[in-house]
């Protein structure tokens, strides 16, 4: 079962970062090896009071833009749907990298 969500988890990322919009966004973001880019952990802005998870999915640029780690980031709130955090700014920040695992298996 764990299994099947590990692979659960890294198809939909896969499928997110071969999106054009995804790739669009990345090309203008243009991140360095450290950065951390961040998946929202909401599908639709909230009317009501909820309690937002506080952990995120988020993509560790290794090498360079293409090579990419998955990971759970802790320590952040956001409203946009993909968002970039400067390796320099992590810290200073309070966002911290809770796990890690490769996208692809």
């Amino acid at each position: 079962m764990p299994e099947q969500v590990d692979e659960t988890i890294r198809d939909s990322v896969r499928r997110l970062t071969e999106r054009p919009e995804f790739t669009s966004w990345l090309t203008d973001e243009a991140p360095r090896p450290g950065d951390m880019l961040l998946i929202n952990n909401s599908f639709v802005f909230r009317d009501v009071k909820t309690n937002k998870a506080a952990e995120y999915l988020c993509l560790l640029v290794e090498d360079s833009p293409e090579k990419l780690g998955l990971g759970v980031a802790v320590g952040m709130s956001m409203n946009l749907d993909l968002k970039r955090v400067a390796s320099s700014t992590m810290l200073s920040c309070g966002i911290r990298l809770a796990s890690m695992m490769s996208v692809s298996n």
